[in-house]
């Protein structure tokens, strides 16, 4: 399963990582559950049932204004995303897409693990973080390989 732009840094800034996830009771997400919808739509939806995950638009949508009330707008507004997770039956991936391998690709996949893990140790250990570029660093490859983060050339 995959879920695009996860919402991670929730423990971190101090707020409970439960005041803001799918909530898969809403009408409009049972409609999209039962309907024909994009597969890969759906299975992105179910995870963040099953995991309670919040992407990107969610978090946009329907958390970040009361979290703001709460929590104060900078706090909130502190919130990172990883860019794909993929959830298998054995592992998870923290996948971050960039056009070149970089330090801040190497910095985001280390912080989004880390942060990943805080906000769901449900998730269990998580073992691998993947950077997907189409041109590469040898220096930095060298220091993917020491911390098991793979890289993916397209």
């Amino acid at each position: 399963m995959v879920v695009r732009e996860v919402a991670v840094g929730f423990r971190r800034l101090g707020i409970d990582p439960g005041e803001c996830f799918v909530d898969c009771n809403i009408p409009v997400i049972q409609e999209v559950l039962r309907s024909d919808s994009d597969p890969r739509l759906k299975e992105s939806i179910e995870a963040m049932c099953r995991y309670s995950l919040a992407d990107n638009m969610w978090y946009r949508k329907i958390c970040q204004e009361s979290l703001s009330e709460k929590y104060g707008f900078g706090r909130v507004n502190m919130i990172k995303f990883i860019d794909l997770l993929v959830l298998g039956d054995d592992n998870v991936w923290v996948v971050e897409v960039k056009p070149k391998l970089n330090y801040e690709a190497l910095g985001q996949v280390l912080v989004y693990k880390d942060l990943l893990g805080e906000d769901h140790p449900e998730l269990g250990e998580l073992k691998t973080a993947i950077i997907v570029c189409e041109e590469s660093d040898p220096i930095i490859e060298k220091t993917c390989e020491k911390h098991g983060i793979k890289i993916i050339h397209l």
